[in-house]
């Protein structure tokens, strides 16, 4: 126990403890001097829904920023438990839906760089989704480089062909206009 201490709280007293309280000899966390990223995470999403659902985008757009800032990648990578994958999975899907609904939103308001870099990381999470490939798609085209949208959208089509997936039929809608398909060329 002292050694845990020591590693976690490297300048405490001795008998003392920021972080780690022991009760009836289980540890547990002090929850008054503790910040979970996770809860914060949890409690951004579900702002970002409320505020949706009441009609103001702003305070959702922020509250999509704020979750999305605070997801950094795999959820304990390299522990191997199901409770830990089904959480890993969870918030893997929460990220990523909460990226491309922060690129939507910063569309919608007109700012096509700041919706492109959120749609590059939130393609990160997920590769093969498609929601934030087609909002990457959208980006290049609010900024008017029909080039950068014809690439991507080339790179969307040859990923899902590789992996033998079809495009729903906003994606296939959004190809068709990024890079017309020639009917005389094949993939």
């Amino acid at each position: 126990m002292a050694s845990l201490l020591d590693s976690i709280e490297p300048g405490r007293r001795s008998g003392t403890s920021w972080f780690v309280r022991s009760d009836d000899g289980r540890l547990r966390l002090g929850h008054d001097s503790v910040e979970v990223d996770l809860r914060r995470f949890d409690g951004h999403v579900a702002a970002a829904r409320e505020a949706e659902r009441a009609g103001r985008l702003t305070e959702s757009l922020m509250q999509h920023r704020l979750a999305f800032e605070l997801y950094r990648g795999e959820f304990m990578p390299g522990v191997t438990d199901a409770d830990v994958e089904q959480e890993r999975l969870r918030l893997q899907t929460l990220a990523y839906s909460s990226g491309c609904r922060l690129c939507e939103l910063l569309l919608a308001k007109g700012e096509p760089e700041e919706a492109l870099r959120a749609a590059v990381a939130a393609a990160r999470i997920d590769p093969l989704a498609e929601r934030a490939r087609r909002t990457e798609i959208r980006s290049h085209l609010a900024l008017g480089s029909a080039l950068a949208a014809r690439s991507a959208a080339r790179h969307l089509r040859a990923m899902l062909h590789d992996e033998r997936l079809s495009a729903d039929r906003e994606t296939e809608a959004l190809l068709a206009k990024a890079d017309p398909i020639d009917p005389s060329a094949s993939l």
